[in-house]
Parts: C-alpha cells; sequence; structure tokens
C-alpha cells in the first residue's frame, strides 16, 4: 500500500504517529542490538576454539530416537542474526541399524553437506552433539567430501553428565577443549 506522512495531525491520530514512531525507533534499535550481541558472541567462539576467522555460522547436529527406533537428526543454526530457525532441519533417518547413532549421524550430515555444498553454502562450524568416536567418523566424512573449509567439533557430557561441565572435542585430538563454564563462546556453543 502506499504511505503518506501526515503533519500537522492532532488529537488520536496524532498519538498514533508518535507510537508507529516510537515502535520503528525501538525495533531498529533491538535489531542492531541483537546482531551486535550475536557478532560478539561469535567472536567468543572464534578465540574458544582457536578458529583462524569468526565464523558466519554454526551448524549443531544432534540425533533422538525412541528406545532405537523412529530415529531423527536436527540441525539447528547459529549466524550474525542469531537462531536462525528458517534454517532449522530435521531428517528423518532411514536403513541405519535401530540405535546406532554413528550411522545415523554420519546419514544426516552427508544428506545435507551434500546439498549445501552443490549450493556452496557450508557452514564454518559444524557441531556434533557426541564425543571422540563421533566426531572422528564425521570429519572422516567431511574430508572424503572435500570440506576442508568446515571446522568440526564434538560436544559431550563429562563424566557427572551436568550443564557447564561438557567437554568439546576436534578430530585428531587424543585430548578435550575444557572451556570455562562461564565462557561467552562456550555457553553459547552449549545453547546451540
Amino acid at each position: 500500500h502506499r504511505c503518506q506522512h501526515v503533519r500537522g495531525v492532532r488529537g488520536q491520530p496524532r498519538q498514533w504517529l508518535h507510537m508507529a514512531q516510537e515502535n520503528a525507533r525501538t525495533g531498529a534499535h533491538n535489531q542492531l542490538s541483537a546482531a551486535q550481541l550475536a557478532k560478539q558472541k561469535l567472536e567468543r567462539v572464534q578465540q574458544l576454539l582457536g578458529l583462524a576467522g569468526v565464523p558466519k555460522r554454526i551448524e549443531c547436529f544432534d540425533i533422538s530416537h525412541s528406545q532405537g527406533e523412529a530415529t531423527y537428526a536436527s540441525c539447528v543454526v547459529y549466524d550474525h542474526d542469531g537462531l536462525n530457525k528458517s534454517r532449522y532441519r530435521r531428517f528423518a533417518i532411514k536403513g541405519v541399524t535401530a540405535g546406532d547413532d554413528y550411522a545415523a549421524l554420519e546419514q544426516a550430515v552427508r544428506r545435507h553437506m551434500t546439498r549445501l555444498q552443490q549450493q556452496q553454502d557450508c557452514p564454518d562450524v559444524l557441531m556434533i552433539d557426541g564425543g571422540k568416536g563421533q566426531i572422528a567418523r564425521i570429519q572422516s566424512l567431511l574430508d572424503d567430501m572435500g570440506l576442508v573449509q568446515v571446522q568440526a567439533f564434538g560436544i559431550s557430557k563429562g563424566e557427572t553428565r551436568k550443564s557447564g561441565w561438557e567437554f568439546l572435542w576436534r578430530a585428531g585430538q587424543s585430548q578435550p577443549i575444557i572451556p570455562d563454564a562461564h565462557d561467552e563462546g562456550f555457553r553459547l556453543l552449549q545453547w546451540v
């Protein structure tokens, strides 16, 4: 619709005009603040993981099933605008032995990354809900696909299985990254 800017209005239309201006100003401020906060969090992730540059997009995969049956993989995306729900994906896993999370994870990541590779739109960081074994398998998959630019990490719960005691695993490393529970980059990765 065509917009008109009205000057010199009085009464209730003037109040509406004032409210519209305030709402627009507040909305723009909130958008800028959220983008700035997301950028700062991504910078903290860069420092924590020792990346060469600030990641533009983080994608995280997790496997879920009901007692080994009806296996699904989900992908959550965080980018410069925060959580990007329009890029979330869910994959029904077919042809994998019930309870084989390694194969289910590999199938989901292969399907997803094949599509992104064709679109030349791969993430900078790929997080896997799992430890040393899962990340080794996914790194092998990424190497086979020629996706050397994607940095893969696993996040696993520690022995106590409590929040804040997770370990971060990089493929090929025998020791995990043990972050401070209050580190902003680590808290972002937990959230994603």
